[in-house]
This record gives C-alpha cells, sequence and structure tokens, in this order.
C-alpha cells in the first residue's frame, strides 16, 4: 500500500519489517533493495544487496547487483573484503574470483587481479564471460600480445558469440591493421549482420584502406541498426568529404549539430571540409569558433581554426593559432605543414622548410611535402 501511494522510504521500511518477521523470504529483502535504487538511495540498496549476497551466496544476482553498487561508488576496498569473506565462508567459486580480480584490477592491485581472472577461466573454460573482462585488462595494459591469445580462445571456444571475432578485431585495429580485421569479420558479417560493433568496424576498416564504397556498404548497415548513431555519422560525413561528395557530408554535419549543439567535433570537421573547398570561408569560420569554445585546448581544432585564418589572408592569427597546436601535439604532419605554409607566406622560407622536413619525417611519402622541402 506504501508502494502504491509512493511513499517508497516507508514501503522500504514494511518490507524490511516483514523480512525480519519471515527471514526465509528473500524476496522481501530483495524488494527493499529494488525499492532504495528507484529513489537513489545506493547506500542502502549497497548494503541490502551485500546481506542477500550472504544469505544466498547461489543466487548470482544478488552478488552482481552488489558489485554493480561498489563499481559505482569507486569503494573497491569495501567490495574486495565482501568477496573474500565470502570466499572464506563459503569456499572460491569462478564467479567470486572473477569479479575480485576486476575489482583489485581496479583497486590497483592488476598482477594478483590478473592472476585471479585466469585462475576462473581455468575453473570454468566453457564460461566465456569470465574471457571479456581479462580481455579489457590486458588491452588496459597495452599487452596486445595476451589480449590476442585470449580473443583467439574466445573465437575458437565459442563460434557462435559474436564478441570474440569483436574483440580479435580489436587488437588488429590497435595495431594498425584494418586488412586483418577484415580478414576475420567479413566471413562472419553476414551470420553477425544485426550487430552494430561488427558493420561498423567493417566499415573503419576499409575506410581506412581508402575502399570507399565498402566502407559505406557497412556503415549503412551499422547506421540501420542504430540509425542515430553519432560515431557512424561522423565516419560517413568524412567518407563523403574524402570522395566529394560534398552535399551528403553537409547534410550529416547540419544533422549532428542540430541533433546535439555541443558536438565540437561536427562543427570542426564541417569547418574544416568547408575550408578545405575554399568555400563558405566565414561560415566556415563561425563553426570553428564555436569549437574552439566548446573545447579551447584541442589540437585539431586551433589548426582548423588557424588554417581557416590562413585562408582568409591573416596570417598572424594563423601562426598563432597553429603553433598553438604543434604546442599541444607536435607529431601531425598536415599540421607541421600547415605552419610551414603560413611561415612561407610571411616570407620565413628557412623556418617554413624545417617545419615541412619534421611533416615529411612523420609522413615520408608524400610527394607535395618532398617537392616543398626541395623547392628548387
Amino acid at each position: 500500500l506504501e508502494k502504491v501511494k509512493q511513499n517508497i522510504p516507508g514501503a522500504i521500511k514494511l518490507y524490511l519489517k516483514a523480512f525480519n518477521i519471515e527471514p526465509s523470504r528473500l524476496e522481501l529483502l530483495e524488494n527493499s533493495g529494488r525499492l532504495a535504487l528507484q529513489i537513489n538511495d545506493f547506500d542502502q540498496a549497497q548494503s541490502i544487496f551485500k546481506r542477500l549476497s550472504f544469505l544466498d551466496p547461489e543466487q548470482t544476482k544478488y552478488l552482481a547487483m552488489f558489485i554493480d553498487l561498489i563499481m559505482n561508488s569507486k569503494n573497491y576496498e569495501e567490495g574486495i573484503n565482501v568477496l573474500k569473506s565470502m570466499n572464506a565462508e563459503f569456499g572460491d567459486s569462478p564467479d567470486r574470483l572473477a569479479q575480485l580480480g576486476l575489482l583489485m584490477y581496479r583497486a590497483g592491485q592488476k598482477e594478483e587481479a590478473l592472476g585471479l581472472l585466469e585462475i576462473a577461466i581455468e575453473a570454468t573454460p566453457e564460461n566465456p564471460n569470465y574471457y571479456f573482462p581479462l580481455f579489457d585488462l590486458y588491452m588496459d595494459e597495452n599487452n596486445h600480445e595476451k589480449a590476442s591469445k585470449v580473443a583467439d580462445k574466445l573465437v575458437s571456444n565459442f563460434p557462435e558469440d559474436w564478441r570474440g571475432y569483436y574483440s580479435r578485431s580489436l587488437v588488429y585495429m590497435n595495431d594498425k591493421q584494418p586488412e586483418k580485421v577484415i580478414m576475420i569479420l567479413e566471413p562472419v558479417s553476414d551470420t553477425f549482420n544485426k550487430i552494430f560493433s561488427i558493420q561498423y568496424l567493417l566499415g573503419l576498416s576499409h575506410n581506412q584502406l581508402k575502399q570507399f564504397d565498402i566502407a559505406q556498404k557497412y556503415f549503412s548497415k551499422a547506421l540501420a541498426i542504430r540509425p542515430d548513431s553519432p560515431n557512424v555519422l561522423h565516419s560517413m560525413a568524412i567518407l563523403y568529404d574524402e570522395v566529394n561528395a560534398w552535399e551528403k557530408s553537409d547534410e550529416i554535419y547540419l544533422r549532428l549539430i542540430e541533433t546535439d549543439s555541443t558536438d565540437a567535433q561536427a562543427f570542426n570537421n564541417f569547418a574544416y571540409s568547408l575550408v578545405e573547398r575554399n568555400q563558405e570561408l566565414k561560415k566556415a569560420l563561425s563553426l570553428a569558433k564555436k569549437a574552439i569554445e566548446l573545447e579551447p585546448e584541442n589540437a585539431s581544432y586551433l589548426d582548423t581554426i588557424g588554417w581557416i585564418y590562413f585562408k582568409l589572408d591573416n596570417p598572424k592569427k594563423a601562426q598563432a593559432y597553429i603553433e598553438s597546436s604543434i604546442n599541444i601535439n607536435g607529431e601531425n604532419a598536415i599540421v607541421l605543414e600547415h605552419l610551414g605554409d603560413v611561415l612561407m607566406k610571411i616570407q620565413k622560407s628557412d623556418d617554413a622548410i624545417d617545419y615541412y622536413k619534421r611533416a615529411l619525417s612523420l609522413d615520408k611519402n608524400n610527394p607535395r611535402l618532398m617537392k616543398k622541402v626541395s623547392p628548387e
């Protein structure tokens, strides 16, 4: 009745009172915990699901809820102590070992965490759910070799689970091997034609290889699954820029901006697209200013607005912005070339050539940079 009246705190008290009268009815205690979540009383909910975890250690949903609350509160030590107490009282279980490993990793106890997850997998190799956190931890540690081995086991042991193929392809993406992403995902793309991540990664990989028609096909499939995905829309807009389909890219940029007025990337990329076409430079400047307003320390955005000022014949402002970009990230060949162009325009040819040389060291096969380094 109290729940019907929306007196949630009162309902929680009554459920707890009823449970004290009938302690065998764990559903009463569970109801009180879920109501505590409903009113965002996370401390009480955490206490209740902790209690339930001890009362029925075989019911994994109680422990899962407790661990979720621990993760949200970042009170990892309490979670570690609870899991250790449960293992001491009820004996080790693979699920608790895996959860303990995750909490220890979050608490900075990395070596022990990885060991526990490996033990959990060894104890129950038929459960794929223990592989994924271990994979994530290896990726966080940039240990791609071990992450690859975990992903390979997932693919071979659970060929019907798309997450194994996706995990393996993530390693390839991080290693800048898009052709291998395609090699592993394309044969299963029809089997997992409803899985957004598979279609999107295939689109990204073909796009990196400048196979634009195929990339567009997979981006379209991903967008059919998630029609409002900003990631796919951004990727498609960049692809359309690459193939000079500017009407389509402009349409997407406007859609992104109208949907989210804080999408700095959309403002910046639209601005850069316009300046590269040498069109609507005042509009490009307005868009770039908005991107900078949203993310003033973004190196790419600083370069964009600097390049627009260069095109607007304001080399002083262009130099200031592009130098700021390079101070944040000096390893971008395009930005270094931009500064070289600005310096060349203001008759500082020796300095300009130095920047062209730096750019060429990063993009060694660029014929335009080769020509600029040796203008004679």
